[in-house]
């Protein structure tokens, strides 16, 4: 979902109504089209990054360390949602589950 709720509505040269996105807006607007359509899919280093608010540097540093579950084919990382919730779930902290 964009969490930024302020978006601009302009209208083209035929009188369409258009909504202004920011780039970060667009990405996350992405992300959540890409997750809908694939489900249970296969997501990039950069969605991992988007979707976990992490930097690139630091996902390579938990791939390095296998503190991260992923697939490499060939040059490509990839990393499957439902793997990526269940690791998430993992890391909780007592004080975390009762939130």
């Amino acid at each position: 979902m964009i969490t930024d709720t302020h978006l601009e509505l302009h209208e083209d040269t035929s009188g369409i109504p258009v909504v202004a996105l920011t780039k970060d807006q667009l990405d996350q607007l992405a992300d959540r089209v890409a997750s809908i359509m694939t489900g249970d899919g296969w997501m990039s280093t950069d969605q991992v990054c988007r979707w976990l608010q992490i930097k690139s540097d630091y996902l390579y540093h938990l791939v390095a360390d296998d503190k991260i579950p992923y697939v490499k084919l060939g040059r490509l990382l990839r990393f499957r949602r439902s793997e990526l919730e269940q690791w998430i779930d993992g890391l909780r902290t007592t004080k975390d589950a009762g939130e």
